[in-house]
C-alpha cells in the first residue's frame, strides 16, 4: 500500500506540476510522465511499477463511476523488445535524397513519391494505391488526401501547402486527370514493392547507406522529427493513423 501511495504521489505531483487535474488527465499526459521518469534516470521497472499503478486507480475511478475513461489503459510500459528495429533518417539523409535532380518524368514521379513518404508519413501501400479522386479540402480548406489505410479504415491525412502544389504540378505535367496517381505501364497503381525500391534506389543514388533506409524508416522519420519540432504526440498520432497514441510513441527513435 505504501508503494501505491508513493508512486500515486509522483503521479499527481507531476500532473501539479504540469497544471492538470487528476480527471483532467490524458492518455498523452501519461506518456509525457513515463518519459519524464526515463528522462530522470528510472530504470524500466520503476516506471512500469509507476503506470500500473496510475492504471490501476484510474480503472478503480471509472469502475466507481468517478471517471468514464481511463487515460492509461490504452499507455505499455517500457518494454525494449516492443521497439521497432527498423531505423530512422536523419534530416540530413532525408535532404540528400529529396534534393536528387529530377531529369524526366520518371524522375518526377519518383520525387513525389519520396516527398508524400518524408513529408505525411504514409504507409508505401497508401502513397502506391493513391487515386486522383482521393484528393479533398478540410473544413479548414486546407489540402488534404483520403487513403484507405491498415485494417481497411478511412483516413484524411492533411498537405502542406508545399506538398499539395508539389502534387498538383507533377499531375499537370504527366496529365494525369482521374485513376492512380502513380500509375505502371498498363495504367494501375504501382505496387508497395515498387515504392520499397525507388526508396532503395533513391538512397543509393544520394549517398545514403540504403540499409537504413526504408519506406517505413521514413514512416518512423516523419514522427521523429515532428516530435523534435514540438508537434503534440495526439496530432502525430492522427497523422499516422496509429488508434493507439502508445504505438505513435513506440515510432519515436530520436
Amino acid at each position: 500500500r505504501r508503494g501505491y501511495g508513493y508512486e500515486w504521489g509522483r503521479w499527481t505531483g507531476w500532473l501539479a506540476r504540469q497544471g492538470i487535474a487528476v480527471p483532467d488527465a490524458r492518455t498523452a499526459d501519461v506518456l509525457r510522465f513515463l518519459e519524464s521518469l526515463r528522462a530522470a534516470g528510472l530504470a524500466p521497472k520503476t516506471c512500469q511499477r509507476a503506470l500500473a499503478v496510475v492504471r490501476a486507480i484510474y480503472k478503480r475511478m471509472v469502475g466507481t463511476g468517478l471517471l468514464a475513461v481511463n487515460p492509461a489503459r490504452e499507455v505499455s510500459g517500457p518494454d525494449h523488445d516492443r521497439e521497432p528495429k527498423t531505423p530512422w533518417v536523419p534530416v540530413d539523409g532525408i535532404a540528400a535524397i529529396l534534393a536528387l535532380p529530377t531529369e524526366g518524368a520518371h524522375d518526377q514521379r519518383n520525387r513525389i513519391v519520396l516527398l508524400l513518404l518524408v513529408a505525411t508519413g504514409l504507409r508505401r501501400r497508401d502513397v502506391a494505391r493513391m487515386q486522383v479522386e482521393d484528393r479533398c479540402v478540410l473544413v479548414t480548406g486546407a489540402p488534404a488526401v483520403r487513403v484507405i489505410t491498415k485494417g481497411e479504415k478511412l483516413g484524411i491525412i492533411g498537405l502542406s501547402p508545399r506538398v499539395a502544389a508539389a502534387l498538383d504540378r507533377y499531375l499537370a505535367a504527366s496529365g494525369i486527370v482521374s485513376g492512380a496517381v502513380f500509375p505502371g505501364p498498363d495504367g494501375r497503381p504501382i505496387s508497395a514493392w515498387q515504392v520499397w525500391r525507388i526508396v532503395k534506389d533513391a538512397a543509393k543514388r544520394a549517398g545514403v547507406d540504403p540499409k537504413g533506409v526504408t519506406p517505413h524508416a521514413l514512416r518512423r522519420s516523419f514522427n521523429t522529427l515532428a516530435k523534435q519540432a514540438g508537434v503534440p504526440i495526439e496530432f502525430r498520432q492522427a497523422a499516422m493513423l496509429h488508434s493507439s497514441a502508445t504505438t505513435t510513441e513506440l515510432y519515436d527513435k530520436a
